[in-house]
């Protein structure tokens, strides 16, 4: 399991300008906005199963996500800076990684993480 940021309405920040352009050219405000969410992926060793894509954003509940709109068959979980932190991964792990994995398999599985301050000690009978 990771993390990967997906960054929304990032313009780039460098551009190639010809010499004669370069007082015109100038940077804004929005090179500078850096909403983004927080994508967390998941697959076994193999690769045969796939954990479903789970996003952590900065809104309680998103507009995307409100109806008239067709249901998302994402995750979503919602945190201040949009980051992992210790209490999204309990919920993920509780949630989404115990009944996934048991609804596969019976046997003892490990849960390989990076060694991010949020991903603490965690256990499950």
């Amino acid at each position: 399991m990771d993390e990967a940021g997906l960054y929304v309405r990032f313009l780039p920040n460098r551009a190639y300008v010809s010499a004669g352009s370069r007082r015109r050219a100038r940077g804004s405000k929005a090179m500078k906005n850096e909403d983004g969410v927080t994508l967390v992926l998941a697959v076994n060793g193999t690769g045969s199963h796939e954990i479903p894509v789970a996003i952590i954003g900065k809104a309680a509940i998103p507009l995307c996500f409100l109806s008239p709109r067709a249901l998302c068959s994402l995750l979503y979980f919602s945190q201040p800076s949009a980051w992992m932190d210790g209490g999204v991964y309990h919920k993920l792990f509780n949630t989404v990684f115990v009944p996934d994995f048991r609804a596969k398999i019976r046997l003892p599985c490990v849960l390989v993480v990076d060694n991010c301050e949020a991903h603490g000690e965690l256990e499950h009978p």
